[in-house]
């Protein structure tokens, strides 16, 4: 554990690393994944069947969604880039549920591997992560996305590491009226969804680019 917990400090740092040198040479409020388009829409939970005990997968509902789309190069649109999708999930003053996607393949081994695309309409995505429930079953997050006219339909969905994906939601926009990014940030570990842990390699991974990240955004060095 010791092990694994060493080398993705230290993959992390080198990320950290890489995500500021990034901004030095493009200077943007996001080093990664600079231009987006937000919208606003729901989420239409569907409920899982049969459950699986986390109430967040396993009930229906219906909540407000918000959905950036981005390429994480910043590649102009006829050139294949990763896409990039992060959708925030709210339900009344409960705090919000953000899930972090790229473009990905589905299979076994695929899920958790970047495919780049043309656009994101027909893409498959994964959050690249798996997400431990309180008995320790491990699970990761993906959806398959599918432009039609202004509206964007994304088909949230759950597998185990190496199972068949089942779908438990949909989320639509309209992009027909995109917003700009403004000050959003999004974050898949303080924020992730209830009754779900984020491994810890990935929290550990992650925390030096997004520590770099927000440095990036707020003009500062410092560490």
């Amino acid at each position: 554990m010791r092990f694994w917990s060493g080398g993705a400090d230290l993959l992390g740092r080198a990320l950290g690393g890489a995500t500021t040198a990034v901004s030095h040479v493009r200077p943007a409020a996001k080093p990664l994944h600079p231009r987006g388009g937000v919208a606003h829409g729901v989420f239409e939970r569907s409920g899982l069947q049969p459950p699986v005990g986390i109430d967040w997968l396993d009930r229906p509902g219906r909540d407000d969604a918000l959905v950036r789309v981005s390429r994480a190069a910043g590649l102009p649109g006829p050139l294949p880039d990763v896409q990039g999708v992060a959708v925030r999930i709210r339900h009344g003053d409960d705090p919000p549920v953000d899930v972090l996607m790229n473009s990905s393949g589905t299979g076994r081994f695929t899920r958790f591997g970047l495919r780049p695309s043309r656009a994101v309409d027909g893409c498959a995505l994964s959050t690249l992560m798996t997400y431990s429930m309180p008995d320790g079953t491990k699970v990761v997050l993906g959806a398959d996305a599918e432009q039609t006219g202004d509206e964007l339909l994304l088909r949230l969905r759950v597998a185990a590491p190496r199972g068949p994906w089942r779908t438990f939601g949909v989320a639509r926009v309209d992009q027909g009226e995109l917003d700009e990014d403004g000050e959003i940030s999004f974050d898949p570990v303080l924020n992730a969804p209830p009754g779900l842990t984020p491994a810890r390699w990935f929290a550990q991974l992650r925390k030096y680019s997004y520590r770099a990240a927000r440095r990036a955004r707020a003009g500062d060095d410092a560490a």
